[in-house]
C-alpha cells in the first residue's frame, strides 16, 4: 500500500444562522468518504479511541456547542490527527502499562458559527453553506445509500488506486501567499485537480483563492504592523511619538482607544514589537540636527515583518514548487 497524504486537512461547514444545510451537506458527504463514523457529543478520550481503532473519517455535527464545553481536550486531539507524524495520545492502563493511540485522520466538521480555537481553524478548509433560496430546485436527498452513491465510491476508490503513487510524489504550483499550513492543506486536492486535466486545475485553485483570501479575522499583532505599514510614509526614520499619533489617526480607529484605554502609547508599542525583535532605537535625528536626538524605529527593522506577516492569497500569479517546471512539469 503506497502511502500518499502526510496532512489530513479538516473540512468544516459552517453558517453564523440555523437551517442552512450544514448538517445536510455533511450527510450527503457520509456517502462518499472512506469508513464515515457520525458523532455527537463525542468525548476526547472516546475520539482517540475510536480513531485508533476504525481509522474512519470522523463527523463531528453540532461541533460549535461541543467546542465550548470541551474545546481544550477535543481541539489538542484534532490538531494533533492533521499530520502524519507519529504522534500519539498516551495512557496508563490496567497495571501501569502504556497504551499509545493514533489520532491521525479525517474530520468533516458541522456547526454553527466558527468559534473555535485558532490552531484547529488553521487545519481548516472552511466552506460557509448559505441557506437554498426558495427558487432553486434541487433534488429531495433520501438520507440513505443507493446505487449512485456506491458507483461513485466505487469511481474513487479505483481512482485513487490508479493515481496513488503520482499523488504522492506531487508537487502542485500554489498561489501566492499559500504557505505553511495552508500550503500543506490545498496540497493533495491541487495535486488531484492537476491530475484531473481540463479546467479543474484552474477551478481547483480558484476555489482555493475564494475560500482562504481574507478568511480570518487577523491578530493583534498583524493589525499593528498593517497600521504601521499604512501610516509610515516615505521617512527612513520615524520617532516613537510621532508613530504613535499616526497610529491613534489610522482609520481602523482601534489604536486611538487601544484595548479600551485611550490612545496607543510609546510603551504600549514598545511591548508589542519587542516579541519580534523590534526594539526602539535612542539617538535618532529626524530634524537633520545632532543636536535633537529621539528614540524611534528605521523603516528596515519593519521590512522583513511587512514582507512576511502582510502577504495575502492573491490570483495574480503563482508559486511553484522546487523541482517544477513553467506547466507543472518536472524538470
Amino acid at each position: 500500500m503506497v502511502e500518499i497524504a502526510t496532512h489530513a486537512p479538516k473540512l468544516i461547514f459552517t453558517f453564523p444562522e440555523r437551517d442552512a444545510g450544514k448538517s445536510l451537506a455533511q450527510d450527503v458527504l457520509r456517502w462518499v468518504v472512506l469508513r464515515p463514523y457520525l458523532a455527537v457529543e463525542a468525548t476526547g478520550a472516546a475520539t482517540y479511541r475510536i480513531v485508533d481503532r476504525l481509522r474512519p473519517t470522523f463527523c463531528l455535527d453540532e461541533a460549535d456547542t461541543l467546542f465550548a464545553r470541551r474545546g481544550g481536550v477535543l481541539a489538542h486531539i484534532i490538531n494533533a490527527s492533521w499530520s502524519n507524524s507519529g504522534r500519539k495520545v498516551p495512557r496508563v492502563g490496567k497495571g501501569g502499562a502504556v497504551e499509545e493511540f493514533d489520532v491521525y485522520g479525517a474530520q468533516l466538521i458541522s456547526m454553527k458559527g466558527l468559534h473555535v480555537p485558532d490552531t484547529v481553524l488553521s487545519r481548516s478548509i472552511v466552506c460557509l453553506i448559505w441557506p437554498k433560496l426558495a427558487s432553486e430546485v434541487v433534488e429531495e436527498f433520501g438520507f440513505k445509500d443507493d446505487e449512485q452513491f456506491q458507483i461513485i465510491r466505487r469511481k474513487l476508490a479505483r481512482w485513487a488506486v490508479d493515481n496513488a503513487v503520482a499523488l504522492r510524489d506531487a508537487k502542485p504550483d500554489f498561489p501566492p501567499g499559500f504557505n505553511n499550513r495552508v500550503r500543506v492543506n490545498w496540497r493533495m486536492l491541487l495535486a488531484i485537480g492537476d491530475l484531473a486535466g481540463g479546467e479543474w486545475p484552474k477551478r481547483v485553485r480558484k476555489a482555493a483563492l475564494a475560500l482562504e483570501t481574507d478568511r480570518d479575522e487577523p491578530s493583534e499583532n498583524i493589525r499593528l504592523f498593517a497600521a504601521l505599514q499604512d501610516v509610515w510614509g516615505s521617512a527612513e526614520e520615524r520617532t516613537s511619538e510621532s508613530l504613535c499619533q499616526a497610529l491613534a489617526k489610522h482609520p481602523s480607529g482601534e489604536w486611538a482607544d487601544f484595548r479600551g484605554k485611550g490612545a496607543i502609547s510609546l510603551h504600549q508599542l514598545a511591548a508589542l514589537l519587542r516579541p519580534f525583535e523590534i526594539r526602539p532605537i535612542h539617538g535618532l535625528h529626524p530634524t537633520g540636527r545632532s543636536d535633537q536626538t529621539r528614540g524611534g524605529y528605521r523603516r528596515t527593522q519593519f521590512e522583513n515583518a511587512w514582507a512576511r506577516l502582510l502577504q495575502k492569497p492573491s490570483p495574480d500569479s503563482h508559486t511553484r514548487t522546487l523541482g517544477r517546471g513553467r506547466k507543472g512539469r518536472k524538470r
